[in-house]
């Protein structure tokens, strides 16, 4: 039997790969038909949003609350809530609503309390309407905060319940093994 010469072998091989890769060049270097030709679009301009000064002025008071002292705020809140004008929606009442959000506040922060500050900014009238967004925002602040104080005193008087029944668990074990202890003697005796 004869050995096929290698050449021959080879040939057919090394014919197809260049065929291939002549192929894939040429691929590269012509455009797809029907398709129009790439071209970078220019980025769309940025969106400039004009900051409303009294905005701004708000929410730098509303930061630096939680920097003042709890003695500070109880001042500025009597001061501040002694100053509101009946049913008007001012930036002197969301500050004050504003005041009401701080932990040293919370006692005074009633549902009742925050609903009646801040009804003027939520009902329609003359004023500035990012006043009543911003009323908005305070009243689910307040109400979020009312609610978790109510479980965090739920959560509380749970754990007193459950510590008066973890004594009254351990008074009833210590009774029962006292009546084990008389049953024992009473057996013994007998």
């Amino acid at each position: 039997m004869a050995v096929p010469d290698s050449r021959w072998i080879r040939a057919p091989r090394s014919i197809l790969a260049w065929i291939c890769v002549a192929l894939l060049a040429g691929c590269e270097a012509m455009p797809e038909v029907g398709s129009p030709p790439v071209t970078a679009e220019p980025a769309p301009p940025p969106v400039v949003v004009e900051q409303d000064p009294i905005l701004a002025e708000l929410l730098a008071y509303y930061s630096a609350i939680g920097r003042k002292p709890a003695g500070q705020l109880r001042q500025e809140y009597k001061h501040l809530s002694g100053l509101l004008a009946a049913g008007v929606c001012d930036e002197l009442r969301l500050r004050v609503a504003m005041l009401l959000t701080s932990p040293a506040l919370a006692p005074l922060a009633g549902a009742k309390r925050t609903s009646k500050l801040l009804q003027p900014c939520l009902s329609p009238g003359e004023h500035e309407p990012v006043f009543t967004s911003l009323a908005e925002i305070l009243q689910r602040r307040l109400a979020e905060q009312r609610r978790a104080r109510a479980a965090i005193r739920r959560q509380l008087q749970l754990g007193e319940r459950l510590e008066e029944a973890e004594a009254r668990i351990g008074e009833l074990n210590r009774k029962l093994d006292e009546l084990k202890r008389i049953e024992r003697s009473i057996r013994e005796r007998q």
